[in-house]
Protein backbone atom coordinates (compact mmCIF):
# COMPACT_ATOMS: atom_id res chain seq x y z
CA UNK A 1 0.00 0.00 0.00
CA UNK A 2 2.75 2.66 0.90
CA UNK A 3 4.73 1.72 -2.57
CA UNK A 4 0.98 2.69 -4.31
CA UNK A 5 0.73 5.71 -2.25
CA UNK A 6 4.66 6.86 -2.86
CA UNK A 7 4.51 6.56 -6.28
CA UNK A 8 0.61 8.18 -6.59
CA UNK A 9 2.04 11.24 -4.73
CA UNK A 10 4.58 11.54 -6.79
CA UNK A 11 2.31 11.84 -9.93
CA UNK A 12 0.18 14.33 -7.91
CA UNK A 13 3.40 16.78 -7.17
CA UNK A 14 4.97 16.45 -10.79
CA UNK A 15 1.51 17.56 -12.23
CA UNK A 16 1.11 20.35 -9.50
CA UNK A 17 4.51 21.74 -9.87
CA UNK A 18 5.21 20.99 -13.69
CA UNK A 19 8.71 19.67 -14.83
CA UNK A 20 10.88 22.55 -13.98
CA UNK A 21 9.88 23.36 -10.39
CA UNK A 22 10.01 19.30 -9.69
CA UNK A 23 13.55 19.80 -10.72
CA UNK A 24 14.27 22.41 -8.73
CA UNK A 25 13.06 21.04 -5.65
CA UNK A 26 15.02 17.68 -6.38
CA UNK A 27 17.97 19.86 -6.62
CA UNK A 28 17.81 22.23 -4.37
CA UNK A 29 16.36 20.19 -1.62
CA UNK A 30 19.64 17.81 -2.52
CA UNK A 31 21.79 20.73 -1.34
CA UNK A 32 20.30 20.57 1.97
CA UNK A 33 20.13 16.60 2.13
CA UNK A 34 24.15 16.17 1.86
CA UNK A 35 24.13 17.41 5.17
CA UNK A 36 22.04 13.94 6.61
CA UNK A 37 25.23 12.04 6.18
CA UNK A 38 25.56 13.79 9.68
CA UNK A 39 22.24 12.32 10.53
CA UNK A 40 22.71 9.51 8.78
CA UNK A 41 26.17 8.32 10.83
CA UNK A 42 25.04 9.10 14.02
CA UNK A 43 22.01 6.58 12.95
CA UNK A 44 24.21 4.40 12.53
CA UNK A 45 26.01 4.75 15.80
CA UNK A 46 22.37 5.04 17.90
CA UNK A 47 21.05 1.25 16.64
CA UNK A 48 23.98 -0.46 17.28
CA UNK A 49 25.03 0.87 20.45
CA UNK A 50 20.98 0.45 21.55
CA UNK A 51 20.87 -2.64 19.89
CA UNK A 52 24.48 -3.33 21.70
CA UNK A 53 23.21 -2.39 25.24
CA UNK A 54 20.09 -4.53 24.96
CA UNK A 55 21.73 -7.61 23.57
CA UNK A 56 24.47 -7.68 26.56
CA UNK A 57 22.69 -8.45 29.86
CA UNK A 58 25.17 -6.80 31.72
CA UNK A 59 24.55 -3.83 30.50
CA UNK A 60 21.70 -1.67 33.06
CA UNK A 61 18.62 0.40 31.77
CA UNK A 62 20.86 3.56 32.80
CA UNK A 63 23.56 2.98 30.92
CA UNK A 64 20.77 2.79 28.28
CA UNK A 65 19.40 5.92 29.30
CA UNK A 66 22.51 7.75 29.50
CA UNK A 67 23.74 7.06 25.59
CA UNK A 68 20.06 8.34 24.97
CA UNK A 69 20.73 11.41 26.73
CA UNK A 70 24.10 11.79 25.17
CA UNK A 71 23.14 10.62 21.73
CA UNK A 72 20.13 13.37 21.78
CA UNK A 73 23.24 16.16 22.89
CA UNK A 74 25.21 15.21 19.72
CA UNK A 75 21.86 15.63 17.46
CA UNK A 76 20.80 18.76 18.92
CA UNK A 77 24.86 19.83 18.17
CA UNK A 78 24.61 18.65 14.71
CA UNK A 79 21.91 20.35 14.55
CA UNK A 80 23.48 23.92 15.28
CA UNK A 81 26.18 22.93 12.86
CA UNK A 82 23.75 21.97 10.21
CA UNK A 83 21.96 25.51 10.64
CA UNK A 84 25.28 27.08 10.41
CA UNK A 85 26.69 25.09 6.83
CA UNK A 86 23.56 25.58 5.25
CA UNK A 87 23.11 29.51 6.32
CA UNK A 88 26.85 30.03 4.62
CA UNK A 89 27.76 26.93 2.21
CA UNK A 90 24.68 26.21 1.45
CA UNK A 91 23.13 29.51 0.63
CA UNK A 92 26.60 30.20 -1.76
CA UNK A 93 25.14 27.03 -3.76
CA UNK A 94 21.95 28.10 -4.23
CA UNK A 95 22.92 31.31 -5.74
CA UNK A 96 26.08 30.81 -7.32
CA UNK A 97 26.65 27.20 -8.39
CA UNK A 98 22.81 25.54 -9.28
CA UNK A 99 21.98 26.26 -12.39
CA UNK A 100 17.96 27.73 -12.05
CA UNK A 101 16.21 30.37 -13.89
CA UNK A 102 16.65 34.08 -12.35
CA UNK A 103 12.64 34.30 -11.89
CA UNK A 104 12.54 30.92 -9.90
CA UNK A 105 15.66 31.93 -7.44
CA UNK A 106 13.50 33.21 -4.74
CA UNK A 107 11.63 30.24 -4.79
CA UNK A 108 14.62 28.50 -4.98
CA UNK A 109 15.77 30.11 -1.76
CA UNK A 110 12.66 29.77 0.31
CA UNK A 111 12.33 25.72 -1.03
CA UNK A 112 16.20 25.60 0.21
CA UNK A 113 15.07 26.97 3.86
CA UNK A 114 11.84 24.78 4.22
CA UNK A 115 14.65 21.69 3.31
CA UNK A 116 16.96 23.24 6.49
CA UNK A 117 13.69 22.85 8.57
CA UNK A 118 12.83 19.58 7.38
CA UNK A 119 16.21 18.66 7.90
CA UNK A 120 16.55 19.95 11.52
CA UNK A 121 13.16 17.75 12.49
CA UNK A 122 14.77 14.79 10.60
CA UNK A 123 18.17 14.86 12.98
CA UNK A 124 16.19 15.00 15.97
CA UNK A 125 14.21 12.12 14.84
CA UNK A 126 17.16 9.83 14.80
CA UNK A 127 17.78 8.67 18.42
CA UNK A 128 13.58 8.45 18.80
CA UNK A 129 13.77 6.35 15.47
CA UNK A 130 17.16 4.39 16.74
CA UNK A 131 15.12 3.33 19.87
CA UNK A 132 12.11 2.02 18.48
CA UNK A 133 14.57 -0.49 16.13
CA UNK A 134 16.48 -1.09 19.13
CA UNK A 135 13.50 -2.72 20.79
CA UNK A 136 12.26 -4.49 17.71
CA UNK A 137 9.10 -2.44 17.69
CA UNK A 138 8.29 -3.19 14.21
CA UNK A 139 5.09 -2.42 13.45
CA UNK A 140 5.44 0.85 15.54
CA UNK A 141 8.03 1.12 13.20
CA UNK A 142 5.95 0.19 10.01
CA UNK A 143 3.17 2.41 10.87
CA UNK A 144 4.53 5.53 11.75
CA UNK A 145 6.76 5.39 8.14
CA UNK A 146 2.24 4.96 7.20
CA UNK A 147 1.99 8.36 8.69
CA UNK A 148 5.03 9.93 7.06
CA UNK A 149 3.39 8.72 3.96
CA UNK A 150 -0.09 9.32 4.28
CA UNK A 151 0.63 12.97 5.56
CA UNK A 152 3.16 13.60 2.32
CA UNK A 153 0.15 12.20 0.09
CA UNK A 154 -1.94 14.87 1.34
CA UNK A 155 0.23 17.55 0.68
CA UNK A 156 0.30 16.18 -2.90
CA UNK A 157 -3.34 16.56 -2.88
CA UNK A 158 -3.34 19.82 -0.84
CA UNK A 159 -1.56 21.42 -4.31
CA UNK A 160 -4.00 20.46 -6.15
CA UNK A 161 -6.43 23.00 -4.67
CA UNK A 162 -4.27 25.96 -4.06
CA UNK A 163 -3.74 28.91 -6.08
CA UNK A 164 -0.44 30.40 -4.97
CA UNK A 165 2.93 29.81 -6.11
CA UNK A 166 2.81 25.71 -5.77
CA UNK A 167 6.49 25.26 -5.68
CA UNK A 168 6.49 27.51 -1.89
CA UNK A 169 3.51 26.10 -1.09
CA UNK A 170 4.63 22.72 -1.38
CA UNK A 171 8.44 23.17 0.78
CA UNK A 172 6.45 24.75 3.49
CA UNK A 173 3.69 22.10 3.64
CA UNK A 174 6.65 19.06 3.57
CA UNK A 175 7.91 21.45 6.67
CA UNK A 176 4.81 20.75 8.63
CA UNK A 177 4.91 16.81 7.64
CA UNK A 178 8.22 16.84 8.98
CA UNK A 179 7.74 18.53 12.13
CA UNK A 180 3.59 16.04 13.00
CA UNK A 181 6.21 13.11 11.97
CA UNK A 182 8.93 14.19 14.28
CA UNK A 183 6.03 15.06 17.16
CA UNK A 184 4.86 11.20 16.95
CA UNK A 185 7.97 9.42 16.99
CA UNK A 186 9.13 11.70 20.32
CA UNK A 187 5.42 11.47 21.97
CA UNK A 188 5.32 7.60 21.08
CA UNK A 189 8.95 6.80 22.89
CA UNK A 190 8.45 8.71 25.78
CA UNK A 191 5.04 7.20 26.63
CA UNK A 192 6.83 3.73 26.19
CA UNK A 193 10.48 3.85 26.89
CA UNK A 194 11.42 4.80 30.48
CA UNK A 195 15.42 5.42 29.01
CA UNK A 196 13.94 8.49 26.81
CA UNK A 197 13.27 10.66 29.11
CA UNK A 198 15.64 13.64 28.42
CA UNK A 199 17.79 14.84 31.34
CA UNK A 200 20.83 16.62 30.71
CA UNK A 201 23.65 14.54 31.17
CA UNK A 202 27.22 14.69 30.10
CA UNK A 203 29.83 11.95 30.07
CA UNK A 204 32.51 12.81 28.37
CA UNK A 205 33.86 9.19 27.84
CA UNK A 206 30.70 8.41 26.30
CA UNK A 207 30.46 11.09 24.14
CA UNK A 208 34.11 10.33 23.10
CA UNK A 209 32.98 6.90 22.16
CA UNK A 210 29.72 7.77 20.54
CA UNK A 211 31.82 10.60 18.36
CA UNK A 212 34.50 8.15 17.80
CA UNK A 213 32.18 5.71 16.06
CA UNK A 214 30.64 8.23 14.39
CA UNK A 215 33.58 10.06 13.27
CA UNK A 216 34.25 6.71 10.56
CA UNK A 217 30.92 6.52 9.61
CA UNK A 218 31.10 10.25 8.78
CA UNK A 219 32.98 9.63 5.79
CA UNK A 220 31.36 6.87 4.87
CA UNK A 221 27.57 8.66 4.91
CA UNK A 222 29.49 11.38 3.23
CA UNK A 223 30.34 9.25 0.65
CA UNK A 224 27.22 8.14 0.03
CA UNK A 225 25.14 10.89 0.39
CA UNK A 226 27.58 12.73 -2.34
CA UNK A 227 27.25 10.20 -4.86
CA UNK A 228 23.41 11.17 -4.98
CA UNK A 229 23.47 14.60 -4.53
CA UNK A 230 26.87 15.73 -5.80
CA UNK A 231 26.40 13.69 -9.28
CA UNK A 232 22.55 15.83 -8.52
CA UNK A 233 24.38 19.13 -9.27
CA UNK A 234 26.78 17.91 -11.46
CA UNK A 235 23.80 16.97 -13.69
CA UNK A 236 22.55 20.41 -12.86
CA UNK A 237 25.42 22.40 -13.48
CA UNK A 238 25.72 20.30 -17.64
CA UNK A 239 21.97 20.02 -18.12
CA UNK A 240 19.59 22.01 -15.82
CA UNK A 241 16.68 20.89 -13.83
CA UNK A 242 14.70 19.01 -16.30
CA UNK A 243 17.79 16.28 -16.15
CA UNK A 244 16.76 16.61 -12.28
CA UNK A 245 13.39 15.67 -12.67
CA UNK A 246 14.17 13.00 -14.44
CA UNK A 247 16.74 11.70 -12.00
CA UNK A 248 14.66 12.49 -8.77
CA UNK A 249 11.55 10.75 -10.68
CA UNK A 250 14.16 6.98 -10.77
CA UNK A 251 14.97 7.72 -7.39
CA UNK A 252 11.41 8.01 -6.03
CA UNK A 253 10.86 4.91 -7.81
CA UNK A 254 13.51 3.22 -5.98
CA UNK A 255 12.52 4.23 -2.40
CA UNK A 256 9.23 3.48 -2.96
CA UNK A 257 10.60 -0.28 -3.80
CA UNK A 258 13.61 -0.36 -1.81
CA UNK A 259 11.28 1.11 1.16
CA UNK A 260 9.64 -2.52 0.95
CA UNK A 261 13.07 -4.71 1.24
CA UNK A 262 14.88 -1.85 3.73
CA UNK A 263 11.20 -3.08 6.09
CA UNK A 264 12.63 -6.70 6.21
CA UNK A 265 16.41 -5.74 6.83
CA UNK A 266 15.16 -3.47 9.43
CA UNK A 267 13.46 -6.02 11.65
CA UNK A 268 16.80 -8.25 11.20
CA UNK A 269 19.63 -5.91 11.65
CA UNK A 270 18.76 -5.52 15.56
CA UNK A 271 18.85 -9.02 16.16
CA UNK A 272 22.44 -9.49 14.03
CA UNK A 273 24.10 -6.98 16.45
CA UNK A 274 22.23 -8.57 19.63
CA UNK A 275 23.89 -11.58 18.36
CA UNK A 276 27.81 -10.38 17.79
CA UNK A 277 27.06 -8.69 21.59
CA UNK A 278 26.53 -12.20 22.49
CA UNK A 279 29.08 -13.52 21.10
CA UNK A 280 26.90 -16.07 18.83
CA UNK A 281 28.36 -15.72 15.79
CA UNK A 282 26.93 -18.47 13.90
CA UNK A 283 23.48 -17.58 14.09
CA UNK A 284 24.52 -13.56 13.27
CA UNK A 285 25.68 -15.23 10.05
CA UNK A 286 23.09 -17.31 9.80
CA UNK A 287 20.72 -14.15 9.87
CA UNK A 288 23.36 -12.23 7.50
CA UNK A 289 22.77 -14.96 5.11
CA UNK A 290 19.32 -15.50 5.25
CA UNK A 291 18.47 -11.49 5.12
CA UNK A 292 20.54 -10.92 2.20
CA UNK A 293 18.63 -13.80 -0.02
CA UNK A 294 15.54 -12.87 1.07
CA UNK A 295 15.60 -9.31 0.54
CA UNK A 296 17.21 -9.56 -3.01
CA UNK A 297 14.25 -12.57 -3.84
CA UNK A 298 11.94 -9.51 -2.98
CA UNK A 299 13.46 -6.44 -4.50
CA UNK A 300 14.03 -9.11 -7.43
CA UNK A 301 10.64 -9.97 -7.79
CA UNK A 302 9.26 -5.90 -7.99
CA UNK A 303 11.89 -4.50 -9.93
CA UNK A 304 11.86 -7.08 -13.25
CA UNK A 305 8.94 -6.56 -14.44
CA UNK A 306 9.16 -2.65 -13.78
CA UNK A 307 12.48 -2.54 -15.61
CA UNK A 308 11.06 -4.54 -18.78
CA UNK A 309 8.27 -2.14 -18.92
CA UNK A 310 9.13 0.95 -17.37
CA UNK A 311 8.34 3.35 -20.31
CA UNK A 312 4.41 1.92 -19.99
CA UNK A 313 4.50 2.04 -16.34
CA UNK A 314 6.08 6.16 -16.48
CA UNK A 315 3.71 6.82 -19.23
CA UNK A 316 0.50 5.76 -17.29
CA UNK A 317 2.01 6.76 -13.62
CA UNK A 318 3.14 10.50 -14.68
CA UNK A 319 1.28 11.21 -17.70
CA UNK A 320 4.55 13.84 -19.07
CA UNK A 321 7.62 11.73 -18.79
CA UNK A 322 10.63 13.62 -18.86
CA UNK A 323 13.80 12.66 -20.96
CA UNK A 324 16.09 10.30 -20.01
CA UNK A 325 13.31 9.24 -16.85
CA UNK A 326 13.14 5.71 -18.32
CA UNK A 327 16.73 4.72 -18.47
CA UNK A 328 17.49 6.39 -15.01
CA UNK A 329 14.90 4.25 -13.76
CA UNK A 330 16.02 0.71 -14.96
CA UNK A 331 20.13 1.68 -14.34
CA UNK A 332 19.48 3.00 -10.93
CA UNK A 333 16.88 -0.39 -9.79
CA UNK A 334 20.10 -2.66 -11.44
CA UNK A 335 22.21 -0.42 -9.17
CA UNK A 336 19.51 -1.37 -5.86
CA UNK A 337 19.98 -5.23 -6.28
CA UNK A 338 23.45 -4.69 -6.50
CA UNK A 339 23.61 -2.84 -3.19
CA UNK A 340 21.28 -4.91 -1.30
CA UNK A 341 23.44 -8.10 -1.59
CA UNK A 342 25.65 -5.43 0.96
CA UNK A 343 22.90 -5.03 3.34
CA UNK A 344 23.95 -7.49 5.80
CA UNK A 345 27.50 -7.18 5.62
CA UNK A 346 26.88 -3.64 6.45
CA UNK A 347 25.24 -4.48 9.63
CA UNK A 348 27.76 -7.16 10.03
CA UNK A 349 30.39 -4.62 10.05
CA UNK A 350 28.83 -2.27 12.03
CA UNK A 351 28.32 -5.08 14.98
CA UNK A 352 32.02 -5.50 15.40
CA UNK A 353 32.86 -1.12 15.89
CA UNK A 354 35.80 -2.13 14.07
CA UNK A 355 34.95 0.36 11.21
CA UNK A 356 38.12 2.50 10.29
CA UNK A 357 39.19 0.94 7.24
CA UNK A 358 36.00 0.12 6.52
CA UNK A 359 34.75 3.58 5.70
CA UNK A 360 37.79 4.54 4.26
CA UNK A 361 38.21 2.02 1.63
CA UNK A 362 34.34 1.87 0.87
CA UNK A 363 33.82 5.42 1.19
CA UNK A 364 36.66 6.17 -1.10
CA UNK A 365 35.45 3.69 -3.52
CA UNK A 366 31.53 5.41 -3.79
CA UNK A 367 33.27 9.22 -3.55
CA UNK A 368 35.03 8.10 -6.87
CA UNK A 369 31.48 7.77 -8.41
CA UNK A 370 31.61 12.53 -8.65
CA UNK A 371 35.07 12.76 -10.77
CA UNK A 372 34.54 9.92 -12.77
CA UNK A 373 31.03 10.85 -13.73
CA UNK A 374 31.91 14.57 -14.35
CA UNK A 375 34.89 13.05 -16.52
CA UNK A 376 32.74 11.03 -18.78
CA UNK A 377 29.99 14.20 -19.15
CA UNK A 378 32.93 16.76 -19.66
CA UNK A 379 33.62 14.56 -22.48
CA UNK A 380 29.66 15.06 -23.79
CA UNK A 381 28.65 11.48 -22.36
CA UNK A 382 24.39 10.97 -21.87
CA UNK A 383 23.51 12.15 -18.01
CA UNK A 384 22.44 8.49 -17.89
CA UNK A 385 26.23 7.50 -17.73
CA UNK A 386 26.61 8.62 -13.84
CA UNK A 387 24.25 5.71 -13.22
CA UNK A 388 26.30 3.32 -14.91
CA UNK A 389 29.38 4.80 -13.16
CA UNK A 390 26.87 3.95 -10.32
CA UNK A 391 27.01 0.10 -10.68
CA UNK A 392 30.61 -0.66 -11.53
CA UNK A 393 31.25 1.50 -8.55
CA UNK A 394 28.47 -0.53 -6.66
CA UNK A 395 30.39 -3.56 -7.45
CA UNK A 396 33.55 -2.94 -6.64
CA UNK A 397 32.22 -1.91 -3.12
CA UNK A 398 30.43 -5.00 -2.66
CA UNK A 399 33.96 -7.26 -3.32
CA UNK A 400 35.64 -4.79 -0.85
CA UNK A 401 32.97 -5.05 2.00
CA UNK A 402 33.40 -8.79 1.45
CA UNK A 403 37.38 -9.05 1.95
CA UNK A 404 37.33 -6.49 4.39
CA UNK A 405 34.60 -8.29 6.77
CA UNK A 406 37.04 -11.42 6.81
CA UNK A 407 39.44 -9.60 8.32
CA UNK A 408 37.43 -8.62 11.07
CA UNK A 409 35.78 -11.18 12.00
CA UNK A 410 35.45 -15.19 11.22
CA UNK A 411 32.96 -15.23 8.02
CA UNK A 412 32.46 -17.66 6.01
CA UNK A 413 33.17 -16.14 2.24
CA UNK A 414 32.72 -19.43 0.60
CA UNK A 415 28.96 -20.24 2.36
CA UNK A 416 27.98 -16.82 1.60
CA UNK A 417 28.78 -17.44 -2.08
CA UNK A 418 27.37 -21.13 -2.42
CA UNK A 419 24.49 -20.25 -0.27
CA UNK A 420 23.86 -16.75 -1.03
CA UNK A 421 25.01 -14.86 -3.92
CA UNK A 422 25.18 -18.29 -6.54
CA UNK A 423 21.49 -18.64 -5.97
CA UNK A 424 20.92 -15.07 -7.05
CA UNK A 425 22.50 -15.46 -10.08
CA UNK A 426 20.62 -18.22 -10.81
CA UNK A 427 17.33 -16.42 -10.19
CA UNK A 428 18.54 -13.91 -12.07
CA UNK A 429 19.26 -15.69 -15.60
CA UNK A 430 17.37 -18.59 -14.85
CA UNK A 431 14.24 -16.21 -14.51
CA UNK A 432 15.41 -12.80 -16.60
CA UNK A 433 16.13 -14.40 -19.72
CA UNK A 434 12.50 -16.01 -20.09
CA UNK A 435 11.29 -12.55 -18.77
CA UNK A 436 13.14 -10.57 -21.12
CA UNK A 437 11.99 -12.95 -24.33
CA UNK A 438 8.43 -12.40 -23.30
CA UNK A 439 8.82 -9.09 -23.41
CA UNK A 440 10.21 -8.61 -26.94
CA UNK A 441 7.33 -9.94 -28.49
CA UNK A 442 4.74 -8.02 -30.35
CA UNK A 443 1.49 -7.58 -28.39
CA UNK A 444 -1.21 -4.59 -27.59
CA UNK A 445 0.63 -2.42 -25.30
CA UNK A 446 -2.06 -3.19 -22.64
CA UNK A 447 -1.72 -6.78 -23.07
CA UNK A 448 1.88 -6.91 -22.77
CA UNK A 449 1.98 -5.13 -19.93
CA UNK A 450 -0.45 -8.07 -18.31
CA UNK A 451 1.62 -10.70 -20.06
CA UNK A 452 4.63 -9.47 -19.18
CA UNK A 453 4.34 -8.98 -15.65
CA UNK A 454 2.64 -11.75 -15.04
CA UNK A 455 4.74 -14.01 -16.76
CA UNK A 456 8.03 -12.34 -15.17
CA UNK A 457 6.65 -13.01 -11.37
CA UNK A 458 5.61 -16.71 -11.96
CA UNK A 459 9.34 -17.32 -13.86
CA UNK A 460 10.83 -15.52 -10.57
CA UNK A 461 8.82 -17.83 -8.43
CA UNK A 462 9.35 -21.11 -10.15
CA UNK A 463 13.05 -20.12 -9.58
CA UNK A 464 12.99 -19.49 -6.35
CA UNK A 465 11.29 -22.36 -5.34
CA UNK A 466 13.96 -24.91 -7.12
CA UNK A 467 16.99 -23.09 -7.02
CA UNK A 468 16.46 -20.19 -4.46
CA UNK A 469 15.86 -22.02 -1.75
CA UNK A 470 17.15 -25.03 0.34
CA UNK A 471 15.33 -28.05 1.29
CA UNK A 472 14.01 -26.88 4.90
CA UNK A 473 13.05 -24.02 3.40
CA UNK A 474 10.62 -25.39 0.25
CA UNK A 475 9.70 -27.90 3.42
CA UNK A 476 8.73 -25.26 5.84
CA UNK A 477 6.87 -23.31 2.52
CA UNK A 478 5.26 -26.34 1.49
CA UNK A 479 3.54 -26.51 5.19
CA UNK A 480 2.94 -22.99 5.23
CA UNK A 481 0.69 -23.51 1.61
CA UNK A 482 -0.87 -26.82 2.91
CA UNK A 483 -1.83 -24.95 6.39
CA UNK A 484 -3.64 -22.20 4.43
CA UNK A 485 -4.93 -24.54 1.88
CA UNK A 486 -6.65 -26.76 5.20
CA UNK A 487 -8.02 -23.70 6.86
CA UNK A 488 -9.42 -22.17 3.49
CA UNK A 489 -11.14 -25.87 3.16
CA UNK A 490 -12.45 -26.23 7.06
CA UNK A 491 -13.78 -22.37 6.43
CA UNK A 492 -15.56 -23.63 3.05
CA UNK A 493 -17.40 -26.59 4.85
Amino acid sequence: MSLIITLYTSRLVLQSLGIEDFGIFSVVGGTVTIMSFLSGAMASANQRFFSYTLGDCGKSSIELKNIFNTSLNIHILIVSIGIVVALTFGLYLVDSVLNVEPDKQEAAKFIFYCAVFSFCCSVIQVPYNALIIAYEKMTVFAALGIVDVVLKFLVAISLQFLATDKLEAYGFLLCISSFLVLIFHMAYVKTRFACSKYSFYWDQKLFNTLISYTGWNLFGNLSSVMSVQGINIILNVFFGVTVNASRAIAFQVQMAVTGLINSLMTAINPQIVKSYANGDLSYMQHLVFKGTKYSFILMFLISLPLMLQIDYILDLWLGVVPEYANIFCQLILVDSLIVILSSGLMTAFQATGKIKAYQVIVGGILLLNIPISYAFLSFGAAPYVVAWVAIMLSVLAFGARIVLLTRVMSFDVISFFKLVILKVISIVVVAGLPSIIVNSLELTTNLKFFVVVSSSILFIAITVYFLGLDSDERSFLKKIVATSISKLTTNRV
